[in-house]
C-alpha cells in the first residue's frame, strides 16, 4: 500500500516537475531583483553632476532617433495625450497615454524597438523642454512610472520590454527626465527614487552574462549605457564593478567589431557609421570618468571616421551595402562643414583597399566625379549581413546608378529576399542559397592615372566559384568580366538593379539605355550564346526590382542576366549625357581563362576600345582617348589569413564566455500546453486503468514517471537546445 501510495505521488509530482522545468530557465534569466537606493544618494543625484555633463549623455542617444523638428515633436506630444503615437516615417498607431503593456505587441518591429526605447517618454519630455508647460512633464513621468511598474512586475518579456537595444536605448531618455525632473518645483521623492531605481534594473540586465549581445553593435551598445549609467549617475552602488565590466568587454569586442584597417565589420556602410559614433562614445565617457581611453581604441576611431569619410557622398548619405538608408539613420559625428563635390572627390581620389575588411572604394575626379565600392566582406555572426559579395555600388553625375536594396523595413514582406542574392547585383547561382560560410576575398589589383582594375573571387560551399574583374576608366565607364565556374552544369545570374527613378530600356543585341534627366548610363551585355537577359521592375516572387528609399520599399527597374556556368558575362556601363548618341556593342575576342580574355567595345562616335587581360599578370587597354595605350601591371592582394583569423579568435573567445540565450517563449509555450494535455489524458487514462486492473497501476504509474523523465531530458537536451 505504501508502495502504491509512492508510486502514485511520483506519478504526479514527476511530470509536473517535467512541465514547470520548461520555463526554469527563462525566469533565470530575466529575473533581477528589484535593487533599492538610499536617500542620501538619491538627494546628491540630484545635483551631481552637474546638467552640462547630463545633456553631453543625452547626445550620445542610443535609442533611433526622433528626427522631429520643434512644431512636430509638440504635434506628437498632443497625439500621445489623445491616445496616438505618431513617430515620423509610420503610421500613428493606438497607444495608451499611460502606458499599456497591450501596446508592446503593435507596430512593425522598428517601432516596437522605438516604443521599448520609450520615445514615448522623450516626446513628451521634449514638449516639457521646448514650452515649460508642466502638462508635458506631468504626462511624461505618469507614462514612465506605468512603463516602470509593469516592467519591475514582468515575468516574461512582451514585445521590446527587455531588448538590449532598447534598453540601452532607455538611459539616455531616463537621463534626460531625470535632469529635467530634478530641479523641478514640484519635485516628489517618491518619483525620484522610481526612476534611479529602473535605472538600477536596467544596468542590472544590461551587465547580466545571459544578457549580453557580445557578436553585434546591440552588445557594444549595452556596455556604453554601462558606461553613461556610471558617468550620469555617480556613486551608485557596485559603480566601479560594473564599470570594470563594461571595459573589459569593450575591449574584448573591438578586437573584432572594428578591423585594424578602421572597418566596422557589421557589413554595412550605416551600421559602420554608427560604430564610429560608439567608439567616440566609448572614448569620451571614459574622459568623463578620469579613465585613460586604451590607445588602440583612439586609433581605431581615427581610422573609422576615416573609412566613413570615404565612403560619405558629398550629400552625406552612403553607398547602400547592407542595412543601410538613403537617409542616414546615425548622422556623421562631429560633422565639419562640407566640402564642395569637386574638392571632396580631390581629397579622395584613387584606389582604396581594405582587403581583411572586405571593401575597395575607389574616387575619380574630373569633369564628372564618381564613387565606385565592391563589396566582399563576410564575417559570419557580425550581424547586417546581406548575400552581396562582389556587388558593385556606383555613383556618378550627382546621382547613385548601380545599387543594392538597402534597409528593408524589418516584419515587412519580402524581407528575405532582400537578405538574399536578389538583393544586390552580386554574381550567384540561381535559387543559392545564403546559408553558411563562403569565402570572398580580392585576387589583384591594378591603377593608372584615371584607372583602375580589381580582381576578386568568391567560393561557394559546392565547390563553385565566381570571378568578378571590374575595370574603371575615368569616371563614367564600367566594364565589368564575371565568370562562374561550377563542377556540374548551372545557371548563373546577376541583378544590375538601378535607383529608382532611372528609367530603363531595351534597344537591341544586348544594349540598354537608363535614364536619369540629362544623364543616361549606356548599358551593354554580352556573354554565351545562351545568355538571356530582360528588364524587371517591382516583381514579388522573388522580390525583385526593388530598392529602400526613404524607409520605403519602392520600385526600380533592373537588368536581370542569366548565364550558363564555365562561361563569361560581360557588363559595361558608360555614363554619358542623353544628347549623345550610340548604344554600347560588345565583341569576345578570347576567352581562354579568368587571365587570359580579351573584349572589344564600340559606341557611335568613338573608336573602338580593345581590352586584353595576359596571363602574365597584365591589362592592356587600348583604342580610348586620353586612356589608350596603358599597359597595367597586376599587383596580387595581400595575405590576409593571420588578419582574419586573428579577428575570429577574438569572436571565438567572447563566444564562449558569453553564449547567448535562445528567446524562444513562443515554442515553450507551445510545449507546456501539449504536455498539461498530454498529463490529463494519461491521468483520466490511469483512473479507468485503477479502477479495473488496480494491481497493475503501480506498475503503469512507475513507466510513465520513466517515460516522463524521458520526456524532461528530450526537451532540455534536444528541442531547447
Amino acid at each position: 500500500m505504501k508502495n502504491d501510495r509512492l508510486s502514485w505521488l511520483l506519478g504526479i509530482l514527476i511530470p509536473l516537475v517535467v512541465i514547470a522545468s520548461i520555463w526554469f530557465q527563462p525566469l533565470a534569466h530575466y529575473w533581477l531583483s528589484s535593487p533599492v537606493i538610499e536617500q542620501s544618494t538619491l538627494d546628491r543625484l540630484r545635483s551631481d553632476p552637474p546638467d552640462e555633463r547630463l545633456r553631453e549623455i543625452e547626445r550620445q542617444n542610443q535609442a533611433l532617433p526622433l528626427r522631429m523638428s520643434d512644431a512636430e515633436i509638440l504635434d506628437a506630444a498632443a497625439r500621445l495625450l489623445g491616445g496616438e503615437l505618431a513617430l515620423k516615417g509610420y503610421p500613428p498607431i493606438a497607444v495608451s497615454s499611460s502606458f499599456d503593456k497591450a501596446d508592446l505587441h503593435k507596430g512593425l518591429p522598428t517601432w516596437g524597438l522605438y516604443f521599448g526605447s520609450l520615445a514615448a517618454t522623450e516626446i513628451l519630455t521634449d514638449a516639457y523642454e521646448i514650452t515649460r508647460d508642466d502638462k508635458w512633464l506631468t504626462a511624461a513621468l505618469r507614462y514612465t512610472a506605468g512603463f516602470i511598474r509593469y516592467e519591475r512586475s514582468a515575468w516574461l518579456p512582451e514585445g521590446f520590454l527587455w531588448n538590449d537595444h532598447a534598453i540601452a536605448g532607455r538611459v539616455s531618455v531616463l537621463v534626460k527626465l531625470w535632469r529635467v525632473y530634478r530641479s523641478y518645483p514640484a519635485y516628489a521623492p517618491q518619483t525620484g527614487r522610481l526612476l534611479l531605481e529602473h535605472i538600477l534594473r536596467c544596468r542590472g540586465l544590461l551587465a547580466k552574462k545571459s544578457h549580453f549581445t557580445f557578436n553585434t553593435n546591440h552588445g557594444v551598445m549595452q556596455n556604453v549605457a554601462l558606461l553613461q549609467i556610471a558617468a550620469a549617475f555617480p556613486g551608485l552602488p557596485d559603480e566601479a564593478e560594473f564599470r570594470k565590466l563594461a571595459i573589459e568587454r569593450l575591449d574584448r569586442q573591438f578586437a573584432f567589431y572594428v578591423s585594424d584597417e578602421g572597418v566596422v565589420l557589421e557589413h554595412s556602410a550605416e551600421y559602420h557609421a554608427l560604430g564610429v559614433e560608439l567608439l567616440d562614445r566609448s572614448i569620451k565617457l571614459l574622459e568623463m570618468l578620469g579613465e585613460p581611453a586604451p590607445p588602440r581604441w583612439i586609433r581605431l576611431h581615427r581610422e573609422a571616421t576615416a573609412f566613413l569619410d570615404l565612403i560619405r557622398l558629398p550629400d552625406d548619405s552612403l553607398p547602400l551595402f547592407g542595412n543601410t538608408q538613403t537617409t542616414p539613420e546615425f548622422p556623421s559625428p562631429n560633422p565639419e562643414p562640407r566640402l564642395d563635390a569637386g574638392a571632396l572627390c580631390g581629397a579622395r581620389s584613387g584606389a582604396h583597399l581594405y582587403p581583411v575588411s572586405g571593401y575597395v572604394v575607389t574616387w575619380h575626379c574630373g569633369q564628372q566625379n564618381s564613387q565606385t565600392v565592391l563589396a566582399l566582406s563576410q564575417f559570419v555572426g557580425h550581424g547586417h549581413k546581406h548575400a552581396d559579395e562582389l556587388s558593385l555600388l556606383t555613383w556618378t553625375r550627382g546621382s547613385r546608378w548601380l545599387t543594392s536594396i538597402g534597409y528593408w523595413p524589418y516584419g515587412a514582406p519580402g524581407s528575405e529576399s532582400a537578405y538574399a542574392w536578389e538583393g544586390s547585383n552580386a554574381p550567384h547561382w540561381r535559387n543559392e542559397s545564403t546559408a553558411g560560410a563562403r569565402e570572398p576575398r580580392l585576387l589583384a589589383s591594378a591603377a593608372a592615372d584615371g584607372i583602375t582594375f580589381l580582381d576578386a573571387e568568391r567560393k561557394s560551399r559546392d565547390g563553385g566559384k565566381f570571378r568578378r574583374q571590374v575595370l574603371q576608366i575615368g569616371s563614367d565607364w564600367w566594364i565589368v568580366v564575371d565568370f562562374a565556374s561550377a563542377p556540374a552544369s548551372a545557371e548563373a545570374e546577376a541583378l544590375w538593379t538601378l535607383y529608382p527613378g532611372i528609367a530603363v530600356s531595351y534597344r537591341e543585341a544586348g544594349a540598354y539605355r537608363a535614364t536619369l534627366g540629362a544623364d543616361e548610363m549606356r548599358i551593354g551585355i554580352a556573354g554565351a550564346d545562351s545568355v538571356r537577359h530582360n528588364i524587371v521592375t517591382a516583381e514579388q516572387a522573388p522580390w525583385r526590382g526593388w530598392v529602400v528609399k526613404d524607409r520605403t520599399p519602392t520600385p526600380a527597374n533592373g537588368i536581370l542576366v542569366r548565364f550558363p556556368a564555365n562561361t563569361f558575362l560581360a557588363s559595361v556601363f558608360h555614363a554619358v549625357d542623353t544628347a549623345r548618341p550610340g548604344d554600347i556593342r560588345i565583341e569576345w575576342i578570347a576567352r581562354n581563362s579568368a587571365e587570359d580574355w580579351e573584349l572589344a567595345i564600340t559606341s557611335d562616335g568613338m573608336s573602338p576600345v580593345r581590352i586584353l587581360r595576359q596571363p602574365d599578370g597584365h591589362l592592356v587597354l587600348s583604342g580610348m582617348e586620353n586612356f589608350g595605350g596603358n599597359r597595367l601591371t597586376l599587383i596580387p592582394a595581400p595575405d590576409i589569413q593571420a588578419a582574419r583569423a586573428a579577428i575570429h579568435a577574438a569572436y571565438a573567445s567572447l563566444q564562449a564566455d558569453f553564449p547567448r540565450y535562445r528567446e524562444i517563449s513562443p515554442y515553450r509555450a507551445k510545449a507546456t500546453k501539449l504536455l498539461l494535455a498530454l498529463f490529463v489524458i494519461q491521468e483520466m487514462l490511469l483512473l479507468l486503468i485503477g479502477k479495473y486492473w488496480r494491481r497493475r497501476a503501480a506498475i503503469i504509474r512507475t513507466g510513465e514517471a520513466l517515460a516522463w523523465i524521458g520526456i524532461g531530458l528530450a526537451l532540455h537536451l534536444w528541442y531547447f537546445s
